[in-house]
């Protein structure tokens, strides 16, 4: 069921145009930008799009551009997602998975220490379950968060869907809030 829905998802978003990405991702960036935890919020951990996710370029610029701290995952071994802090997009580089992580590693934080979390995900449900790429990176990171209330899935309004099936090995990571171009949703 998982498996299926995360096809589903990843095709519609392999098919979704690019101009229509960048439209409606100006949208989700107007809402992130409006949002008081984001406004408030010293240090974010943020990630750099791919393959057709919610483009996060305009969330990094403004936070940069406001002070804030901005931190990146890169994947370790033994497959551990850690946090590292980036000052310019010119410090990221494709790396694991071909994800753009930072390139220098100097300032690193726990994932507790972050004041908010932007998350990627294939698929979100209103009650802050998420479905990502299978290979379970964000739930172990996120696992020491899960009672803060700090973390905000981007979204596509078509990624949600009505509920996401769980499985032993979800950790009770859920988001906090769930932006899409539509609106601002908070997890019941």
């Amino acid at each position: 069921m998982r498996e299926k829905l995360r096809r589903e998802k990843l095709t519609q978003r392999a098919d979704f145009r690019e101009a229509d990405r960048e439209k409606l991702g100006s949208r989700i960036l107007e809402k992130v930008l409006e949002f008081p935890a984001f406004q408030k919020a010293r240090r974010i951990a943020l990630y750099a799009d791919m393959r057709g996710e919610v483009p996060t370029g305009g969330i990094f610029r403004a936070a940069a551009q406001g002070g804030k701290a901005v931190f990146f995952p890169r994947v370790v071994p033994p497959g551990a997602l850690r946090f590292f802090r980036v000052y310019l997009d010119s410090e990221l580089r494709e790396g694991t998975f071909r994800i753009p992580e930072p390139v220098f590693p100097w300032e690193e934080k726990q994932p507790e220490d972050f004041d908010l979390i932007l998350i990627p995900g294939v698929a979100f449900d209103l009650q802050g379950n998420r479905l990502g790429y299978g290979r379970g990176f964000y739930d172990r990171a996120l696992a020491s968060t899960a009672s803060r209330k700090n973390k905000a899935g981007l979204a596509f309004s078509f990624q949600v869907v009505p509920g996401i099936p769980l499985c032993p090995e979800d950790r009770g990571v859920r988001m906090d809030w769930l932006f899409t171009e539509e609106r601002l949703w908070q997890a019941h």
